[in-house]
């Protein structure tokens, strides 16, 4: 039983290691995001966003973070943002949209398809 037990916690390690961890990642985006919320305040618009509420895919290894989640009953905001030397970066290129949207993100999370 023990042996069992042993194996199963091993069996999780391993995997929990094998998955790519953008942690940090992606709490700069929430965060960037939350000051973004702040400098442009709607009666409409949520005031603060907490990463489980949010949609989040990472595409190209980090390279870019796309974070979606509503903020009114009808509307759901979504942004890219980049890596660049100075952290991330806010993307509104449509171009980009357009190919990640023919992109397998690299992670996701709170996600149907997660």
């Amino acid at each position: 039983m023990k042996k069992l037990l042993l194996m199963v916690i091993l069996g999780a390690l391993a995997l929990g290691a094998c998955s790519p961890s953008y942690d940090q990642e992606i709490d700069e985006i929430v965060e960037k995001e939350n000051e973004r919320l702040e400098e442009t305040p709607n009666e409409d618009n949520v005031e603060s966003i907490e990463r489980e509420d949010a949609q989040i895919a990472v595409y190209n290894d980090g390279k870019y973070i796309e974070i979606a989640y509503m903020i009114r009953s009808d509307y759901e905001a979504d942004f890219v943002y980049e890596s660049t030397d100075n952290g991330y970066e806010l993307n509104s290129s449509g171009e980009l949209r357009e190919q990640l949207k023919n992109e397998e993100p690299d992670y996701t999370e709170n996600m149907e398809d997660s």
